[in-house]
């Protein structure tokens, strides 16, 4: 973890800590769960930087070798974008995709590290969150309430 983004990390506990010490002195400006909430968005959203800039310099290291056969591959698009929907929050990533004479095969291995569900932008934890909500609900509108949550 680089410097900077340890103290953001640690400037977001501080944070936390204090206000909740404010809290138990009676000096209520916030409930226990708004003072939390702020504090999960926070650390989401350096979660979600941190994702975001690592997946931008491992992009720039990946060399292209196909996926099926295994021989050299050439970039077909570079930094195509892409929003990744997981459990936690939506990412949007630049990644090159490649395209394989030989075989026909299109893919990003960025794609891969992922383990996004078939063709689609979730990832499979999400699509197992996503098929287990429908399956415990009556409709779909309460499916879609349940899966807002994320």
């Amino acid at each position: 973890m680089k410097r900077d983004e340890k103290q953001s990390v640690d400037n977001i506990l501080r944070e936390y800590k204090e206000e909740l010490q404010n809290l138990f002195k009676g000096k209520k400006t916030k409930s226990f769960d708004e003072i939390t909430g702020e504090a999960i968005e926070k650390m989401k959203n350096e979660l979600k930087k941190a994702a975001e800039q690592i997946t931008e310099e491992e992009n720039k290291k990946t060399k292209g070798k196909c996926s099926i056969c295994g021989r050299e591959v050439r970039v077909n698009q570079y930094d195509a974008e892409k929003e990744i929907v997981g459990i936690h929050f939506k990412l949007n990533i630049k990644r090159d995709l490649y395209f394989c004479r030989h075989c026909g095969c299109g893919f990003a291995p960025i794609d891969e590290a992922f383990d996004l569900f078939e063709d689609h932008n979730i990832t499979k934890d999400m699509a197992e969150e996503m098929a287990y909500s429908g399956q415990n609900c009556l409709s779909f509108e309460k499916g879609a309430e349940n899966i807002k949550r994320y």
